[in-house]
């Protein structure tokens, strides 16, 4: 029989294989990292709207609790949780990112981890594989149709189209899939991806990562139990590459499986909005640490970004925090003004601040093809006469253990007692193989 090298067949493989101690031990702490920082944003998300509305209209239909609703202190079926927590870790856009493909992993495969994992009664070690694999695959298959050599299609959504088939390689290994299944796995995961770039700013948005949770976990639970998809799913004619690319580069997917690990790459959010204005907010701080700015004294703020990065986010007056997320005046304002930058500063009052109003009519966004898609600069014209130019800024810097932990203690002690906060910020980092989700899952 001939070896089925297609890149689905590919991972499937290497995911089978695999084993918690072929890791390099960065991995596996990099996997606590994001799932210490999803359970985070979860509970701070817990309040959206959005997150409020699905609890509305799915938990009513709702089957055997099994998992937790992270921050609402309650059970539901596995597949409902990865839903809600896939979608109230995305609400606020506080999550993490890859460096290069600009995808959010962690909402969609934690999510779905998770709901399997406390459902199984899996211990530590399955866990933190199947996060580690699940988001491997996930940041692969993202740079595999938007990072150069590739030509990306920006009308999709990276993570609606990426998170899910993570998602099924997460689930697929806490399952136990063989390799041809977690094959299938991977194509029928395919089959479900969606998520258009037509839905941001908008609640539609924040729920395809709880929708690719969702996705994957039934793409492996159906695999398991002998649903079939084309082995070549992922590099065939008219397979996903073909589909949502304009130009794929499938080596990114599946070569030097467990020698290059696009986990490393992941990033944390440091400010509550799309990535892309992470570098704008940079550069305004930059600017504000230059002079004691009055705002009053504000004469132009001129921003420049790069094209892509403005198509997205031109967003003068944002009438919702959802809107607000991805509004370049917003946080090129907020960067300039405020001490502090994380939920608070996203809310209604603050967006809707005539002050705030005001400044953001004087941000000037100039589209800058020299630019690389995460970089920025800012100019503030002061009344005096007085510019104040920042450097060219990147997007999101390197956040040390403390730092995520203190980003975590802010969102879920919004929901959660200190003492709830500390011992489940200690029972994260503390996951091994000796250690047993479910306690974690009674802290949530």
């Amino acid at each position: 029989m001939t070896r089925d090298e297609s890149a689905a067949a590919l991972v499937g493989d290497y995911v089978s294989a695999a084993r918690l101690g072929d890791l390099p031990p960065e991995v596996v702490h990099e996997a606590r990292r994001c799932f210490l920082n999803f359970v985070g944003c979860a509970a701070g998300g817990v309040d959206h709207e959005v997150v409020q509305a699905a609890y509305r209209a799915l938990v009513p239909y709702a089957g055997t609790p099994a998992a937790s609703l992270i921050g609402l202190g309650e059970r539901t079926d596995s597949m409902l949780a990865a839903f809600v927590n896939g979608t109230s870790a995305s609400a606020h856009s506080f999550d993490d990112t890859h460096a290069e493909a600009m995808v959010h992993a962690g909402a969609p495969v934690c999510s779905a981890t998770l709901a399997l994992a406390q459902a199984r009664g899996s211990n530590g070690g399955e866990f933190l594989l199947a996060v580690a694999l699940g988001v491997e695959v996930t940041c692969r298959l993202s740079k595999a149709i938007s990072v150069a050599p590739a030509v990306g299609d920006i009308g999709w959504y990276q993570t609606g189209v990426t998170g899910g088939i993570g998602a099924a390689v997460a689930t697929g290994k806490l399952l136990g899939l063989e390799a041809a299944q977690l094959r299938n796995a991977i194509g029928i995961a395919a089959a479900q991806a969606s998520g258009m770039r037509i839905l941001q700013g908008s609640m539609s948005m924040l729920m395809l990562a709880g929708h690719a949770a969702q996705c994957g976990m039934r793409a492996s639970l159906l695999a398991q139990q002998g649903l079939e998809s084309p082995s070549a799913s992922i590099d065939g004619r008219y397979g996903f590459g073909e589909v949502f690319s304009t130009r794929a580069h499938l080596p990114w997917f599946s070569s030097d499986l467990g020698r290059r690990h696009e986990i490393l790459s992941t990033a944390y959010k440091a400010y509550p909005c799309g990535v892309v204005l992470h570098p704008v907010v940079n550069a305004c701080r930059d600017v504000a640490a230059q002079s004691d700015l009055d705002p009053d004294a504000i004469e132009s703020i001129s921003v420049r970004i790069h094209p892509v990065a403005l198509a997205l986010t031109d967003r003068p007056h944002p009438s919702s925090r959802t809107e607000g997320q991805v509004s370049l005046q917003h946080w090129s304002v907020m960067g300039l003004v405020a001490d502090k930058l994380g939920l608070p500063q996203g809310t209604m009052p603050v967006l809707l601040d005539p002050k705030i109003a005001a400044l953001r009519n004087k941000v000037r966004p100039l589209a800058d093809e020299a630019l690389r898609p995460d970089e920025a600069q800012v100019s503030v014209r002061l009344a005096s006469g007085r510019t104040l130019i920042s450097p060219i800024r990147r997007g999101c810097a390197p956040m040390t253990d403390h730092a995520l932990t203190q980003k975590f203690r802010e969102q879920a002690g919004a929901v959660m007692s200190a003492q709830i906060v500390e011992s489940l910020a200690a029972a994260i980092w503390a996951l091994s193989p000796e250690s047993d989700i479910a306690a974690v899952g009674c802290l949530l």
